[in-house]
């Protein structure tokens, strides 16, 4: 249920969740927590009983089985491990029950921001978003026939709401559209989380977060440095299938770490042509070159779209064709690999062939199902039903 008005705050959508169907998700979750409730507290039982008889020497009870020796810490690791994936998705699954019976989203227009509040009952999450980082609001499928509002922004896509009926979506992406004076175009920007910088070779290259990748080498490394010390531990205490083990882990997380900490790709901007170099240190490769830009779009099992921004390299008179290179890959949303490819496009003078489907064309797929369904007799002109109408631009 979509409610719309102009608040102190300024321009306000409110959308609740409606429809039968939802009981019947929300029914499922509940059960599904009871479960994790039990499976939550045997877990947690048996790390305390360990913690009790690591620290006294004597188990919580007589009955209580104990696990001593050389395999304790591996099962402690591994209890502690599924007890963290088994609690975030138990607070998952309560968020979405919370969603499914109380849920409520409030989009606020403020002068330069726009907020995007999520509601679960008392909990709430708040995002703001700068107005001039919005690229365009667009509808994607969530699941099964769900759909949700999604901005495009120059550092990713972004849900606004997700709650919404498909003819709700349709009113509130118009009047997003129509508060915000969305430009028809926008103006070449480097996407966030890529930088140029210079090279010792001269010119320009473009790599994609620096500090990321160093974030990335440092928690690396101190993966191997846990993984050394637990091989001389082994060492120390006779254990040889262990310590081989952890030393291979080792030797394999240590060479990750100093290729994240001293080496990178980067795209150099070649006049005409793009070109992909791996530089380690003061040593460079050149991976591949080519002239052109492609962005496609692939859909898998679960009807999830991934875009990805392809460098089609240069025709070289040889038996093997060489293999294009990604550029940038993204889930659910073109704008980010999009916008890198426009920017490419704008410097370098490249072609950019996109090869994802237009609003009009995803119309035109959308009746050509419902079309074959509704042939299929009975059941076919039902499961067409199930369709939501596909938006067809003005």
């Amino acid at each position: 249920m979509l409610a719309t008005e102009h608040t102190f705050e300024g321009w306000q959508a409110r959308v609740r969740p409606e429809g039968r169907s939802r009981y019947f998700g929300a029914a499922f979750l509940a059960f599904w927590l009871c479960g994790w409730v039990v499976g939550e507290v045997f877990a947690l039982g048996i790390l305390a009983g360990g913690l009790w008889t690591l620290i006294t020497g004597t188990p919580p009870h007589p009955h209580f089985d104990t696990v001593r020796g050389a395999a304790l810490w591996p099962v402690a690791g591994f209890l502690l491990l599924w007890l963290t994936l088994w609690t975030y998705g138990g607070i998952a699954a309560g968020w979405t029950l919370l969603r499914l019976l109380w849920g409520e989203d409030r989009i606020t227009l403020r002068a330069d921001v726009l907020r995007l509040e999520r509601r679960a009952a008392p909990l709430r999450r708040v995002r703001e978003l700068r107005c001039d980082e919005l690229h365009r609001f667009h509808r994607m499928r969530a699941k099964g026939t769900r759909y949700q509002l999604v901005a495009d922004t120059l550092r990713g896509p972004v849900v606004v709401t997700d709650l919404a009926s498909p003819a709700d979506l349709d009113a509130l992406e118009q009047a997003l559209a129509r508060e915000l004076r969305l430009p028809a175009e926008r103006s070449h920007e480097l996407p966030a989380g890529w930088e140029q910088i210079p090279v010792p070779e001269g010119g320009n290259a473009l790599v994609e977060a620096p500090a990321r990748r160093h974030r990335q080498g440092l928690v690396v490394g101190l993966l191997a440095g846990g993984l050394a010390v637990t091989t001389l531990w082994s060492a120390a205490t006779r254990q040889p299938i262990s310590m081989v083990v952890c030393a291979l882990g080792a030797g394999l997380t240590g060479w990750g770490a100093v290729r994240l900490r001293f080496g990178r790709y980067e795209w150099q901007l070649a006049g005409a042509r793009l070109r992909l170099v791996w530089r380690y240190r003061d040593r460079t490769r050149t991976l591949c070159e080519g002239d052109r830009l492609r962005l496609s779009v692939a859909t898998d099992s679960d009807n999830d779209e991934s875009f990805q921004l392809e460098l089609i390299p240069v025709a070289v008179p040889t038996a093997a064709k060489p293999r294009s290179r990604t550029i940038a890959r993204a889930l659910h949303s073109p704008a980010a690999p999009l916008a890198l490819g426009e920017w490419l496009a704008h410097r370098t003078g490249l072609p950019l062939e996109n090869n994802v489907p237009s609003a009009a064309d995803k119309v035109e797929q959308t009746e050509e199902m419902r079309r074959k369904l509704e042939a299929l007799g009975r059941f076919g002109r039902w499961m067409a039903k199930l369709i939501p109408p596909a938006k067809k631009e003005s």
